[in-house]
C-alpha cells in the first residue's frame, strides 16, 4: 500500500501539487484538532467524575476504581497524541519526498515551504 501511495504522489503534476498539499495539510489539521477536542472532552468528563454533585448514591470504593481507569485512559490518550503527530509528519514527509522540485519556480517552492511551515 505504501508503494502505491508513493507511486501516485510521483504522478502528480506541478499544477496540482500545491492544491493537493494544501488539502493534505488541512485534513491532517482536522485530525489533530479533533484529537485535541477528544482530549478536552475526556479532561472535562474526568473533572466531572472526580467531583460529582451527588456523592451519596455512589458506593464506597467506586471512586478509586474510576481514578484507576481514568489514569489508564489519560495515559493512552497522551501516547496517542504523540503517535498521531508522528503519523501526520510521516504522511506529509512522504508526500514531499515523492515530488521532484527541480521544475518548480522559486516562488512556488517558497509557497510550499510556507504551507508546510504553518
Amino acid at each position: 500500500m505504501h508503494f502505491l501511495c508513493f507511486y501516485h504522489f510521483q504522478c502528480l503534476g506541478q499544477d496540482i501539487f500545491i492544491p493537493c498539499l494544501v488539502d493534505l495539510c488541512k485534513a491532517m489539521w482536522k485530525i489533530l484538532m479533533n484529537y485535541h477536542r477528544l482530549l478536552s472532552w475526556h479532561s472535562t468528563e474526568s473533572t466531572k467524575q472526580a467531583f460529582p454533585s451527588d456523592t451519596s448514591s455512589s458506593p464506597l470504593g467506586y471512586t478509586e476504581e474510576l481514578d484507576g481507569s481514568q489514569e489508564y485512559v489519560d495515559q493512552k490518550l497522551q501516547h496517542g497524541s504523540a503517535r498521531i503527530w508522528q503519523d501526520v509528519q510521516t504522511k506529509i514527509k512522504t508526500f514531499l519526498l515523492a515530488c521532484d522540485f527541480s521544475g518548480f519556480k522559486i516562488d512556488e517552492f517558497m509557497r510550499i515551504l510556507s504551507i508546510v511551515h504553518t
